[in-house]
């Protein structure tokens, strides 16, 4: 019996993404993520200063926009998230141009956060203990910006 109701809300989360969307829509606003990031909420956009806008879309999708300052930007849809600490955030999201799946592991301290780990679904590690694998180098800590 367990089985047949678990396979019934899995189903039902497959086919109304709404329902699932809500669900990481009330994640992120109990982690109190959705909002607007910065390196420096006081310096306007460029190259060093980068934002982060998370928003809820009208279709009640959460979206991580991205502006790098320099012209380019991404938008990240995301498809789940689930608190795996008091001040910790996991989230898995897609890119529009990208097929690849990824897992994003948050840690927040007062107004900041941080990323600390990063996969893709084909099993790439982009960043792993706050430090970005390629170039070696510390993750950005970004702060909420309050408009």
């Amino acid at each position: 019996m367990k089985r047949a109701v678990f396979s019934f809300v899995f189903l039902f989360l497959l086919w109304f993404p709404g329902a699932n969307a809500q669900s990481v829509r009330h994640v992120l606003t109990d982690f109190d993520y959705i909002g607007r990031w910065a390196n420096d909420c006081s310096r306007p956009l460029s190259p060093e200063n980068n934002f982060l806008d998370v928003v809820v879309t009208s279709s009640d999708t959460v979206e991580h926009r991205y502006d790098f300052g320099d012209g380019r930007g991404e938008v990240n849809t995301i498809i789940s998230a689930q608190r795996t600490g008091k001040d910790e955030l996991t989230m898995r999201y897609v890119r529009g141009d990208s097929p690849l799946e990824r897992t994003q592991v948050v840690v927040r301290k007062g107004d900041t956060i941080r990323t600390m780990r990063l996969t893709l679904s084909d099993g790439t590690v982009v960043t792993d203990d706050g430090i970005i694998v390629r170039v070696k180098a510390p993750t950005r800590t970004l702060v909420r910006c309050r408009r």
